[in-house]
């Protein structure tokens, strides 16, 4: 089942790492795989399917495997 996950990444480019927001529509087998084509190295979920998670801003980053 595809979900619509908006997250805060942490995304390397030429050895330096980026502060942005990513978005994917996917299932969350892809979610890991759609992370590491945007060359995203950890991330906090901000948002799931339209339902807030609270204290994101708070929580621990999720490294990509």
């Amino acid at each position: 089942m595809e979900h619509h996950y908006i997250l805060q990444a942490a995304i390397r480019l030429r050895g330096n790492e980026f502060l942005c927001p990513l978005g994917f529509i996917c299932s969350e087998e892809e979610l890991n795989a759609n992370l590491k084509h945007a060359n995203a190295v950890r991330y906090r979920m901000k948002q799931v399917d339209d339902e807030s998670i609270a204290d994101w801003d708070k929580a621990e980053w999720t490294p990509v495997a």
